[in-house]
C-alpha cells in the first residue's frame, strides 16, 4: 500500500484474510523459490497523488515560503531591537517662530557634526545641509527620520504634506499645549541617544481622506469637518454609514480619528479615546435636535449636503462641495508613525491636564 512506502519501518501489513471451508489449500513457497521483485519506489509527487491519506501529503516547497510576505515589525520593540538609521534626518521648523528656527539650526549642526545628512524646508537654512521648498520635496531625498519643531499645527502640517510612513519625532517649541509632541529641545540629545540604539516605539496612528466626485483632498490626521458655506440658512445633511442613513438639519458634521478626539470634537461634547483604537467619531455640529457623538468602526462615510459646503482638512486647508454632491470619508492607507521613546497608556488626555 502507498502508506507503506511512505513509512516503510513503522508499517505492518494487515493479516490475510480468513479462507473459505471449501477452499484448497496453499501450496507452500519453496525455499529456493527466488524472492519476488520489489514493488517500484515512486516519486513523492506521484504518491501525493495516489496517496488516500491527505495528512502524510508532501510539505509545499522551500522557494513557496521564500516568496511569503511577513507584516512589518516596529522597532524598539521585543520582536525587532534593531536601531533606526539616522543617515538622512529632515528638519521641519514653526512658520514665523524665531525660537524654532533658531532650535532648528541648533539640531542641524549636531547632526552634521555626527556625519547626518540633514535637510531643512525653507525658510530655515544651515551651512552644510540640503533646504526643500516645501515639505512635500522632502519626499525625494527619503529620510530615515523627520523632526518637527513647534506645536500640532506643525505636525499635522507635516503628516499632511509628508503623506508616507517616515517616521516623526515631535518637539514642542513655541507650540500651546503641544498634544502630540513626544519632547522638548532639552530632551533632543537622549532621544537622539535612544533613537540609535533602538529603544524607541513606533506609535500607528490612523489617517483619513476625503474625496468628491474624481477630487481627492490630503490626509488629516486629526478630524475633516464638512461645514454649510451659506452661514444664513441652515443645511440638511445625510450621513450615511454602512447601510444605514441619518438625516438631520445642522450646520455641519466632524469625522475625528483617535488622535483628533481631544480636538473639534471634545470641543462639541465628543468622546475621548485611545490612540491605538481603529475607530471613527462622528459628531453633529449644531444640530437641530440633539444628537449625540457616534462611535464607528473605520469603515467608508458618505455625507450629502443640501447646500454648498466647506470641507476642512485639520482645520488648515479648506475644499469645496457642491449642492447634493457626495463627499466620501475614508481610512487613509498609510499611517502616521511617531517616534515614542515610552509607552503612555493615557497620553493626550494627560497634556490636556487630566
Amino acid at each position: 500500500p502507498p502508506a507503506a512506502r511512505l513509512f516503510p519501518q513503522t508499517f505492518s501489513p494487515p493479516p490475510p484474510p480468513p479462507a473459505p471451508p471449501d477452499a484448497a489449500p496453499a501450496t507452500p513457497r519453496s525455499a529456493t523459490a527466488p524472492p519476488a521483485a520489489a514493488p517500484p519506489i515512486r516519486s513523492p509527487k506521484v504518491l501525493q497523488a495516489t496517496s488516500p491519506d491527505r495528512h502524510h501529503s508532501a510539505p509545499p516547497p522551500l522557494s513557496a515560503l521564500r516568496r511569503k510576505r511577513l507584516p512589518p515589525l516596529f522597532l524598539g520593540t521585543r520582536n525587532n531591537p534593531r536601531p533606526l538609521r539616522l543617515q538622512r534626518v529632515a528638519i521641519v521648523a514653526k512658520i514665523g517662530s524665531r525660537a524654532s528656527d533658531d532650535a532648528a539650526r541648533k539640531i542641524a549642526k549636531k547632526l552634521l557634526a555626527s556625519k547626518c545628512s540633514v535637510h531643512t524646508v525653507s525658510p530655515t537654512s544651515v551651512q552644510g545641509a540640503e533646504t526643500a521648498e516645501t515639505i512635500s520635496d522632502l519626499k525625494a531625498a527619503g529620510p530615515d527620520l523627520v523632526i518637527t519643531l513647534g506645536g500640532d499645527g506643525t505636525t499635522l502640517r507635516t503628516f499632511r504634506e509628508l503623506d508616507d510612513e517616515t517616521p516623526v519625532l515631535t518637539i514642542n517649541v513655541g507650540g500651546n499645549r503641544g498634544i502630540l509632541s513626544e519632547i522638548t529641545t532639552r530632551e533632543l540629545d537622549d532621544a537622539i541617544s535612544q533613537i540609535r540604539s533602538g529603544k524607541i516605539i513606533l506609535e500607528r496612528r490612523t489617517r483619513v481622506s476625503a474625496s468628491c466626485g474624481r477630487e481627492r483632498f490630503p490626509p488629516a490626521l486629526n478630524e475633516i469637518l464638512i461645514q454649510r458655506a451659506n452661514l444664513t440658512k441652515t443645511a440638511e445633511i445625510d450621513i450615511r454609514f454602512q447601510d444605514d442613513t441619518v438625516r438631520q438639519k445642522m450646520d455641519g458634521v466632524i469625522v475625528a480619528t483617535p488622535s483628533g478626539s481631544t480636538g473639534h470634537s471634545f470641543s462639541l461634547g465628543g468622546p475621548i479615546l485611545h490612540e491605538s483604537l481603529d475607530v471613527l467619531i462622528i459628531t453633529p455640529v449644531a444640530p437641530v435636535y440633539r444628537l449625540e457623538s457616534i462611535v464607528v468602526p473605520d469603515e467608508k462615510i458618505q455625507v450629502v449636503c443640501s447646500h454648498d459646503c466647506s470641507v476642512v482638512m485639520d482645520a488648515q486647508v479648506i475644499k469645496s462641495a457642491g449642492y447634493g454632491e457626495t463627499i466620501t470619508i475614508k481610512k487613509y492607507p498609510r499611517r502616521a508613525v511617531f517616534v515614542r521613546l515610552k509607552k503612555r497608556g493615557l497620553r493626550q488626555m494627560s497634556k490636556l491636564g487630566f
